[in-house]
């Protein structure tokens, strides 16, 4: 008995396309899950940083706020700051709490490192920023108790100069410093509002004019010929020094804060461009992954339609084998079978028809030892009827000679008679089975010639190919 591969070839073609077709199914879904999961994180990541952008906007916003309404309310702004510094760090590094990672590229570290530069003197000028002005609004209130003095000097003044009748042109001196005084305080509160050059250079001029004119009256002859006035005047004067360098530092302190705010409104433009980059950094990456999911999709989907199509096939083929194998079987089951050329089939030879063939092999070998078998028990059977001949011719010389009544006699004959019918009848059913035997070995022979004829043909035509 030949042996037979205990795994064919085409269990191991139906294995491996099943086994294609299902790593393919699981590689779609378990892609299709991570890349869902990732997309849900770079959404979220993307809102991150989109709204990095807009606290940098608000912080500016809330800048412009405070200056403008004298406020001391800096929570928001406190607020907007540490927020965009904590997801600026998220971003840089991850975060496991938020389910932020590192950044996915290069491209999107080196311009978070960007937006790092940019925004590290933020909350170091906004904090120097914030002490100016909380010091410039206590200035501000001794800023009015000051002024106030100040008119209160140049109005005693006036009237000294009228009660001590001294020319006219020195009264409208000396009523033109009230007038100072106050153009001074107009263009100092329009500039801590506008920070406009024009204002501070009134300002300015006004400051000159009035020191100019308080000196000129400290040197003059006919002023310091009264003593009372010259009293005033010089304290006045003394006073007036002290009120200059006061009102000058908080215009440094007032120069500083809209420095401030000119380097946060111009540099906040470079953070909300380089930001931008970043979102749009993020945003392309999550889209370079959709798109990569997209391809393998339709690859997989592609791959996945020729494993079919070739499943398709090969079960086509397979089905057309199966039938004539089947066919052919049917024939040799009903001995319709005549000669070689009808049992022949032009198998591709796949391995269970090369076993099947093996099989009836073996199935032909029984038949064969079957038939010596039958052909031995129809002579011994003719061996037995010539032995039985001889008996029953022995029997009837007996008889003949034996003193036996009819009745008896005709009875043992009777006997004889049945007994070589039964023999005779049975050697003819032996030789019948005999002769079906000896057909079945001739088809078998025939099929297993096929066979083998066609496997040969198949080896051959693989080597020659």
């Amino acid at each position: 008995m030949s042996k037979v591969p205990s795994t064919s070839k085409l269990v191991n073609k139906v294995k491996i396309i099943g086994g294609l077709l299902s790593l393919v199914i699981f590689v779609i879904i378990l892609l299709g899950i991570i890349m869902s999961k990732k997309a849900e994180r770079d959404s979220f990541v993307i809102n991150i940083a989109g709204k990095e952008r807009m606290l940098s906007q608000r912080i500016t916003k809330d800048i412009y706020f405070i200056k403008a309404k004298d406020s001391f309310d800096f929570v928001d702004l406190d607020r907007s700051i540490a927020e965009f510094n904590f997801h600026l760090n998220s971003l840089k590094k991850g975060d496991k709490n938020l389910n932020i990672d590192a950044p996915a590229t290069m491209k999107i570290a080196q311009k978070l490192l960007e937006v790092s530069d940019i925004w590290s003197p933020f909350p170091i000028i906004v904090e120097a920023l914030k002490s100016n002005i909380i010091q410039i609004k206590k200035d501000k209130d001794l800023y009015m108790e000051h002024l106030n003095t100040l008119l209160e000097f140049s109005d005693k003044i006036v009237s000294q100069m009228v009660k001590d009748k001294l020319p006219h042109h020195y009264v409208n001196l000396s009523g033109r410093q009230r007038m100072l005084s106050q153009r001074m305080t107009l263009y100092f509160d329009r500039y801590l509002k506008t920070n406009n050059e024009n204002d501070y250079f009134q300002f300015n001029n006004a400051q000159k004019l009035y020191d100019i004119t308080i000196k000129n009256f400290l040197n003059d002859k006919a002023i310091n010929q009264k003593h009372e006035l010259l009293t005033l005047i010089e304290r006045n004067h003394t006073f007036w020094q002290e009120y200059k360098i006061f009102i000058n530092t908080m215009m440094e302190k007032e120069k500083e804060i809209n420095a401030y705010i000119t380097y946060i409104q111009e540099n906040n433009v470079n953070l909300l461009n380089t930001m931008d980059e970043a979102v749009w950094l993020y945003t392309e990456n999550s889209e370079s992954k959709i798109n990569f999911l997209k391809n393998f999709q339709y690859s997989a989907g592609i791959i996945a339609l020729l494993i079919m199509l070739y499943s398709y096939l090969l079960t086509k083929d397979l089905e057309m084998h199966l039938n004539i194998f089947v066919q052919k079987v049917k024939n040799l089951a009903s001995s319709e079978i005549t000669n070689q050329q009808d049992m022949h089939i032009d198998f591709t030879c796949e391995a269970e028809l090369k076993e099947a063939s093996s099989h009836i092999n073996q199935f032909t070998k029984k038949v064969n030892l079957a038939m010596e078998r039958s052909e031995d028990a129809v002579k011994k059977t003719e061996d037995a009827i010539l032995q039985l001949q001889e008996i029953s011719q022995e029997v009837d010389n007996a008889l003949i000679d034996a003193k036996i009544d009819d009745t008896h006699k005709k009875s043992l004959n009777k006997n004889l008679d049945n007994t070589e019918d039964i023999a005779i009848e049975s050697t003819e059913n032996l030789l019948h089975v005999s002769k079906l035997l000896k057909q079945l070995q001739k088809n078998l022979g025939n099929i297993s010639q096929t066979y083998n004829d066609s496997i040969k043909n198949t080896t051959q035509k693989k080597q020659n190919g």
